[in-house]
């Protein structure tokens, strides 16, 4: 506001200047006339310019004004904005500068004083730091504004945020700490308190005078909600508590209040409905959520203002281990225990424990009992039983590799057991339940838990450990002439290394070895087959077929001479299918369901060159009861005889000519035989690839228990029901396909396998003088 005097003096200005016009005095520049200089503010002892400072600080500045002096200053604190590159403006006077918008002291402070202690509130949550503009302005004697304000920019820090500590009782102590997820029995009275800290305070104590530091904690108080118990939609409402009529919003608005603790009675009055604090709270997951504020203006942070507590403890559960039901008389039998189901139709009960191996396709038996905690208070007029259920985890090693484990489970079978009112060491009452299924080739961890009335279930069920399916064994490998018997029996086989040979007719009698067999010709014909064989000394392939395109292959004619390989194994006692007789009880085939074999000569250069036998002659692969096509040998099916063994038929073959001996043999190939002809330098290979048969023979044999669903579609699937409860009477044929859920596992993918057997023999010819071929040895 002008003056009186100022306003006088531009009244005569302004009249000496309307004279002069009018007498038309000599002609002068006019001057301007500077009414009043405005002042100038500066800020000291503050934050770094655009630099950290704590949110409580000690500022100073001060004004000048070069016609007069400084009066008072006007001040305020608003966020920061970042300046637009494009404007040489400061966009900071739009937020504050009394000088060009009058307006804009609505949000400024007057004082007299040239410092004061700020407290530089953040106000954004948990948010610990926040970029601040500071805006001061000295107004001089005449009330004029400084037109540019002093202004700081700096980040308004705090040390961190406000942490929350709860208890379970009015008497917060370290004994008294109550953990998230802490449980509180059901129907009975508890108290839940907390206490909270802030990191901020420091900062009072370190650049504050002591009269200036507020709460002794540092905090303003507390909000508390109960999203879980009490109805209210926080989008849309506010939910917080305590709270406080606001006339400015004609409703009551939540604050930070003194609360620091709350009573539940639990409806231990009998008050089932009404105030959360009165009613009986339901079994479950209740949440309490606690905020405060700090002298910084920061929050605690959202995730950590979370308490939750359950209501009701859970029931417990025990496997019966070795023992009999203790609360049950009437039941004398010892759990857990398995049935197996035998070839002749008979069953037997063992009993076992935890760790061991069980037979495949036995039945197991478990028995839990269950009890409720005492601490809960049971519902008035309400049923109170613990009621149990069942559930298997399993694990196969895939293709019997056991760093290829596969994971399966089964459901958890529905809620049973048979209710009992004896007191289980002063815990309540409860009940037991027994729980069956059929044993795999798996490594099984057996589950049981309980659940009381409320549908609380056993947070730590009951495990138990075991094993499923024994190995087989390779019991003996006999060669012997097709047609033949072996002389096994059982815990006789023999460690010798036999010798097969064959001889033309008209041949001496073999003299000197009378223990050694001679092979009948292929395909129980009385004179030798004719047969060929092929080969290729570059590739090193021996086949009986002719191939498909002959470059590079010679053959020569063969006679065809055959021996069996005779492969005895066994199950496990328990897990036997078939019993040989007499009397004999169940299928032959199911004495043992594949097996992997391999017969390699010494004399191969490479490997198992020749594809001997009926089915694929790879120890890495499986045979099973089927005849199988092999590219470059024989087609034979495999035979299983009335007692269960698998007799493998091979072909020897042996050059026509070899029989007049080998200097003849090499005569016949030099002069006869193409590949010879053209290529001389091939005619040793050729004698020893077309003789390689003979010799010292290896045949290795590994037993599997199991088969795939080509061979044998009811051998080959494990089934396991969902409700984990095997009917009766159990067989492996039973289907229930309301309750089928496993038949997918392929146990030809999980079942055992023998160690690997070994068989030496020796196959050798007889030749027309007389002499053995290879000599001997």
């Amino acid at each position: 506001m002008w003056s009186r005097r100022r306003f006088a003096l531009a009244y005569i200005s302004v009249a000496l200047a309307a004279v002069a016009a009018m007498v038309g005095c000599r002609a002068f520049e006019p001057e301007t006339v500077i009414v009043n200089k405005p002042p100038e503010t500066y800020i000291i002892g503050a934050p770094a310019e655009e630099a950290g400072g704590y949110y409580h600080y000690h500022v100073f500045w001060y004004g000048t004004d070069s016609d007069g002096r400084v009066e008072r200053y006007v001040w305020a604190l608003t966020d920061s904005t970042v300046q637009d590159e494009e404007t040489l403006d400061d966009e900071e006077d739009s937020r504050f500068n009394p000088f060009l918008n009058i307006t804009t002291l609505d949000i400024g402070r007057w004082t007299t004083k040239t410092d004061s202690i700020f407290d530089f509130m953040i106000e954004d949550g948990p948010t610990t730091s926040v970029d601040k503009t500071f805006h001061i302005v000295a107004v001089d004697d005449r009330g004029d504004y400084d037109r540019t304000p002093a202004r700081l920019y700096f980040l308004s820090n705090a040390l961190g945020t406000p942490a929350i500590t709860f208890y379970g009782s009015l008497d917060r102590t370290p004994e008294n700490l109550f953990a998230n997820a802490d449980t509180i029995a059901y129907g009975r009275s508890f108290v839940l308190s907390w206490r909270g800290s802030t990191p901020n305070i420091r900062s009072y104590i370190d650049f504050a005078d002591a009269d200036t530091v507020g709460e002794e904690d540092g905090l303003y108080g507390f909000k508390f909600r109960l999203p879980n118990d009490v109805d209210c939609d926080d989008a849309i409402e506010d939910c917080w508590n305590p709270r406080e009529f606001d006339d400015t919003v004609n409703d009551s608005v939540s604050f930070f209040g003194g609360i620091s603790a709350l009573e539940f009675d639990n409806g231990e009055s009998g008050d089932l409905a009404g105030s959360v604090y009165r009613r009986r709270l339901v079994s479950g997951v209740h949440s309490l959520l606690v905020n405060t504020i700090d002298l910084a203006g920061v929050e605690v942070p959202r995730e950590s203002r979370s308490l939750d507590f359950v209501i009701n403890y859970d029931p417990d559960t025990r496997i019966l281990r070795g023992e009999t039901d203790p609360f049950n008389p009437s039941d004398p039998l010892v759990y857990p225990y398995y049935t197996v189901f035998r070839a002749d139709g008979t069953t037997e009960d063992f009993n076992f424990a935890e760790g061991d191996t069980l037979p495949h396709r036995s039945r197991v038996v478990f028995k839990a009992v269950g009890k409720d905690d005492s601490r809960d208070v049971r519902l008035e007029g309400g049923d109170f039983e613990v009621l149990l259920q069942g559930q298997f985890e399993a694990v196969g090693a895939y293709k019997g590799d056991p760093n290829s484990p596969f994971r399966f489970a089964s459901q958890y079978s529905e809620l049973g057991g048979d209710y009992w009112t004896e007191i289980w060491d002063n815990y309540g009452v409860g009940s037991a339940d027994t729980i069956s299924f059929v044993v795999g080739p798996f490594q099984y961890a057996f589950n049981m838990r309980s659940s009381d009335e409320h549908g609380r279930r056993d947070g730590t069920a009951d495990s138990f450990d075991f094993y499923g399916n024994f190995p087989p064994v390779v019991q003996c490998v006999e060669a012997v002439p097709s047609g033949e018997d072996g002389s096994f029996a059982s815990g006789a086989c023999s460690a010798s290394i036999d010798t097969l040979y064959a001889a033309m007719a008209g041949a001496p009698p073999l003299v000197g070895h009378p223990t050694w067999r001679k092979l009948p010709p292929a395909d129980g014909n009385v004179l030798p087959v004719p047969g060929e064989l092929w080969f290729n000394p570059q590739s090193g392939f021996i086949g009986f077929e002719p191939p498909a395109s002959q470059e590079g292959y010679g053959f020569v004619d063969c006679l065809v001479w055959e021996y069996e390989l005779l492969l005895h194994g066994v199950d496990h006692p328990q897990e036997q299918l078939f019993i040989p007789g007499p009397p004999t009880y169940g299928n032959p085939q199911d004495r043992m369901f594949s097996w992997r074999y391999q017969v390699t000569s010494s004399r191969d250069s490479i490997p198992n060159a020749i594809r001997d036998g009926g089915g694929v002659d790879d120890i890495s692969q499986v045979n099973y009861d089927f005849s199988r096509d092999v590219t470059g040998s024989p087609h034979h099916p495999i035979v299983i005889d009335d007692d269960g063994v698998w007799r493998l038929r091979i072909r020897l073959y042996t050059p026509q000519y070899i029989f007049e001996g080998e200097e003849t043999y090499r005569a016949f190939l030099s002069f006869y035989n193409d590949l010879i002809v053209q290529h001389p330098e091939l005619l040793d290979a050729a004698v020893e690839m077309t003789t390689r048969q003979l010799g010292l023979t290896t045949a290795l044999a590994v037993a599997r228990d199991v088969s795939n669903c080509t061979a044998r579609p009811d051998r080959c699937r494990y089934i396991y029901y969902s409700t984990v409860r095997v009917p009766e009477p159990h067989s492996e044929a039973d289907t229930f396909s309301s309750e089928l859920i496993g038949d997918k596992l392929a146990l030809d993918l999980f079942g055992t396998v023998s160690d690997v057997f070994q068989k030496q023999f020796v196959l050798k010819i007889q030749l027309m003088d007389g002499s053995i071929y290879p000599p001997i040895p």
